[in-house]
C-alpha cells in the first residue's frame, strides 16, 4: 500500500513486521517483514534493514502489534542504521506509540486496534486465511506444559517453551510468523478502506481515538465545526480557569458494589451506552458564561423549567444519609469515584443536579456556574450511521463501527499537560520557552541513547471537555435509573458503568439484544460474589451453558486463567465475612518491562 505524501512529495509505504524471542527477556531469533507484496524474513533486525534501504526514498510505516516490547529488542540495529529522533515520536502514559529514525517510522498497531492479533483475526473473519494457531502443533512436539490440578495444557507456559526452544528454522514456526504480518497487513488495508481516509491521513491517527476523530472531523464537517466551537479554553489564564472548573463536573463511569453475595439473579448490560447517549443527547457548544451565585441559580432555575441549553453549577448539596443508591459523584482524595451521603460540595452537570434534587437531595447553596445558551445534537448522525453498520454487518464492519463508535467521546477530554520527548540538541530552545527538561538515559545490551523529556502542553481545538463531561454525566442518569428500578422490585448487588447484577428480572420493555440504549441479558447468576469495584466472581448460565465469569483488575489474566475459580472468590468471601483484613492473590511473575522502564532505571 503506498500513497504520494504531497506535503513532503514523498511516498508512504506500510509494512507489518513480527519478532519472535527467548523468552520476555531473550534476544530476538527471528523477524518476519511483509510489504503487501513481498514477504521477507531472517534472524535479526539487520537481515531486513536492506528492505528499507531499498524504499530510502519513501516513508516507510511499520506496523507491530505491541511496539513497546519489540523496540527494545531490535533498537541497537536500528540505530546503527539511522539515528532515532525522540521529538517526532509519540509516547503515551511511558509508552512508544509511534517512533521515528530517519525514514522508518514505527507504529504500535496494538493503539490502533486494541485487541490481541488472533481476536482481531477472529473479528476480522480472517482465520481461514490468516492467524495460523499452532497449539495442537506444540502438543504434538512435546512443547506442551500441563497443570498440576486438572492435567490440562497450559497454553501460555506451553508457547513460552515452543519459542525459547524451537529450532529458528522449524518450518511451522516460520509459517505462524508470516501468517502473523500478511493478517495484520491485510487488517490495516480493510481498516484504511472502512475509514475512508487517504493513507498519509491514516498513519497519522495513532490511536483508535485519533483515527475515529479524524474520520469524525473528515467526514462529519460540520458537526465536527460545532464540536469544537468553544474557543475560550485557550484564552491563556481565563481559559485555563473555565477549563478547570469544567473538568470538576468530569467524573468517569460508576463502579459500585451494593451488596456482596447475590443468588438466583441476573447480569445486565445496557446496549453501546456511550453511543446511545451521543445519538440522542444534544451536547453544549459554543460561548461559555461563567457566572455568580445569583446567575448561577437563575440560570440553572431557568433550565429546569425550559430544558433548554446547558450548563455546569458548583454547588453544597444535602443528600440524605438514608439513601441507598446515591445519585451524585465525587472524587476522594485519591482520585477514586464516591457517591458519598451528607453535605458535600462539588460540580455537576444541570441534568445530573436535577436528578439529585428530584431523588430528594437538597441544594443548599450555588456558588458558581458556567452556562452554554445552545446546545446541538453533534453526533447523531455519525453515532446513527456507524449503528447502522454495526447492527445489520458483521466481521471487519461490524468490529471497525463499533472501535470507532466508542473511541469518539474520549478524545474531547485528552489531558492538555503531557510527558514529551525530544532530542538532546533540542534542550536550549525547549528551556527557553519555559520548559522543566531532564535527561533520560538509555544504557543497556550495550546501547547508550540519551534524549530529553520535558512537560508539554496542547492546545488543540478538539480539547473541549465539557462535551466529554455532559455525555458521562447522562450516561450515569441512565445508568442510575436502571439500578433503582432494580433495587426496588428486588436485590442490587453490583454495577459497573454500564451493567449491573440483580435479581430483578427486567421486563420486556427495558430489554433488547442489539438496540442502543436498553438492556441486555448477558446471563442468568446462579451465585455472584462482589468484593470491590473490577474484582467480582459470578456461576452463570450464558446461552445455556454453564460459565465462570472472573473479574480482578490489576491481577494479570493468566494468573486469573490459571491459578483462580469460583471456589478462590467463595474462599475469600468467607474469610472477609469471618473478619481477615487482608487476603493473598498470586506473587508477582516475569513481566514485560516497558522500554522508558528500562531507560529510567
Amino acid at each position: 500500500m503506498t500513497s504520494t505524501n504531497r506535503k513532503k512529495r514523498r511516498e508512504i509505504k506500510l509494512f507489518t513486521l513480527d519478532t519472535e524471542t527467548r523468552g520476555l527477556d531473550g534476544d530476538v531469533f527471528r523477524i518476519g517483514l511483509f510489504d503487501g507484496k513481498q514477504y521477507y524474513t531472517g534472524y535479526t533486525f539487520a537481515d531486513v534493514l536492506p528492505v528499507f534501504e531499498k524504499y530510502k526514498a519513501y516513508d516507510c510505516h511499520v506496523y507491530i502489534h505491541n511496539l513497546d516490547f519489540d523496540l527494545s529488542k531490535i533498537i541497537a540495529e536500528l540505530r546503527d542504521y539511522v539515528e532515532p529522533s525522540f521529538g517526532n515520536s509519540l509516547f503515551i502514559n511511558g509508552n512508544i506509540v509511534t517512533f521515528t529514525a530517519s525514514h522508518i517510522i514505527l507504529h504500535d498497531s496494538f493503539r490502533l486496534l486494541p485487541s490481541s492479533l488472533e481476536n482481531l483475526c477472529r473479528d476480522f473473519e480472517l482465520l481461514e486465511d490468516g492467524k495460523k494457531d499452532i497449539v495442537d502443533y506444540m502438543e504434538e512436539n512435546h512443547y506442551g506444559i500441563y497443570n498440576m490440578k486438572n492435567r490440562k495444557m497450559n497454553h501460555r507456559l506451553t508457547k513460552g517453551n515452543f519459542f525459547k526452544t524451537v529450532d529458528k528454522d522449524d518450518a511451522v514456526l516460520c509459517e505462524y510468523m508470516e501468517y502473523d504480518c500478511r493478517s495484520l497487513y491485510k487488517i490495516l488495508e480493510i481498516v484504511v478502506e472502512l475509514s475512508g481516509l487517504e493513507v498519509e491521513r491514516f498513519v497519522n491517527c495513532p490511536t483508535t481515538a485519533s483515527l475515529s476523530k479524524t474520520v469524525y472531523k473528515e467526514q462529519y464537517k460540520k458537526d465536527y465545526k460545532l464540536a469544537t466551537s468553544t474557543k475560550q479554553y485557550n484564552h491563556k489564564e481565563l481559559g485555563k480557569g473555565l477549563e478547570a472548573f469544567v473538568r470538576q463536573g468530569y467524573y468517569g463511569g460508576r463502579t459500585e458494589v451494593f451488596t456482596p453475595r447475590m443468588t438466583n439473579g441476573y447480569h445486565y448490560d445496557v446496549n453501546s451506552l456511550y453511543p446511545y447517549v451521543m445519538k440522542n443527547a444534544e451536547m453544549p457548544i459554543g460561548y461559555p458564561n461563567v457566572v455568580d451565585s445569583e446567575e448561577a441559580e437563575l440560570s440553572y432555575d431557568l433550565w429546569k423549567r425550559r430544558r433548554f441549553g446547558a450548563g455546569f453549577i458548583h454547588a453544597k448539596v444535602y443528600v440524605p444519609e438514608d439513601m441507598y443508591i446515591p445519585v451524585l459523584p465525587k472524587k476522594d482524595y485519591t482520585g477514586k469515584l464516591i457517591f458519598p451521603v451528607g453535605r458535600i460540595e462539588g460540580v455537576w452537570t444541570f441534568p445530573e443536579l436535577a436528578l439529585a434534587e428530584a431523588e430528594g437531595c437538597k441544594i443548599e447553596k450555588i456558588e458558581s456556574g458556567v452556562v452554554f445558551e445552545k446546545t446541538a445534537p453533534i453526533f447523531r448522525e455519525f453515532i446513527s450511521y456507524f449503528e447502522a453498520i454495526k447492527n445489520t454487518s458483521r466481521g471487519a464492519k461490524r468490529t471497525f463501527a463499533k472501535l470507532l463508535q466508542n473511541a469518539l467521546y474520549g478524545k474531547f477530554a485528552m489531558q492538555r499537560e503531557r510527558v514529551m520527548y525530544a532530542d538532546v540538541s533540542e534542550r536550549e530552545e525547549l528551556e527557553a520557552k519555559g520548559h522543566t527538561v531532564s535527561n533520560i538515559i538509555y544504557n543497556m545490551n550495550g546501547i547508550h541513547m540519551e534524549f530529553l523529556e520535558y512537560d508539554g502542553y496542547a492546545m488543540a481545538e478538539y480539547i473541549q471537555p465539557h462535551i466529554s463531561a455532559y455525555i458521562t454525566s447522562i450516561a450515569r442518569i441512565i445508568l442510575f435509573k436502571g439500578l433503582k428500578y432494580a433495587h426496588s422490585k428486588g436485590i442490587l448487588a453490583y454495577c459497573d458503568t454500564d451493567s449491573t447484577a440483580t435479581t430483578t428480572k427486567f421486563p420486556d420493555k427495558m430489554v433488547h439484544d442489539k438496540e442502543y440504549g436498553k438492556w441486555k441479558l448477558e446471563g442468568y447468576v446462579i451465585e455472584g460474589l462482589y468484593f470491590q469495584p473490577k474484582m467480582y466472581a459470578e456461576k452463570t448460565i450464558e446461552g445455556g451453558k454453564y460459565k465462570e465469569v472472573l473479574r480482578m483488575k490489576g491481577v494479570p489474566k493468566w494468573v486469573v486463567d490459571e491459578q483462580l475459580d469460583f471456589n478462590s472468590f467463595k474462599k475469600w468471601y468467607l474469610q472477609v465475612k469471618r473478619g481477615r483484613a487482608e487476603i493473598p492473590i498470586y506473587k508477582g511473575g516475569e513481566r514485560v518491562q516497558k522500554f522508558l522502564t528500562k531507560s529510567k532505571k
